[in-house]
């Protein structure tokens, strides 16, 4: 079964990666090794960069 799906699954996760590195949020994601989970920096988010900007307009949101 493998064999038959293996295609498809790389085939997504290629798209997924490169719709999170388009998107700017692929940096915000990292790999705990001692753990193995993913952790996510909410500050490292490039979607969320005006909240996270000290000199934006935050009244304008």
């Amino acid at each position: 079964m493998w064999l038959v799906s293996a295609p498809d699954f790389l085939n997504r996760m290629a798209i997924f990666i490169a719709q999170m590195k388009k998107d700017g949020c692929y940096e915000a994601h990292e790999l705990d090794q001692k753990n193995m989970t993913i952790k996510y920096d909410f500050k490292k988010d490039g979607r969320f960069k005006v909240f996270n900007n000290p000199n934006a307009d935050k009244n304008s949101l």
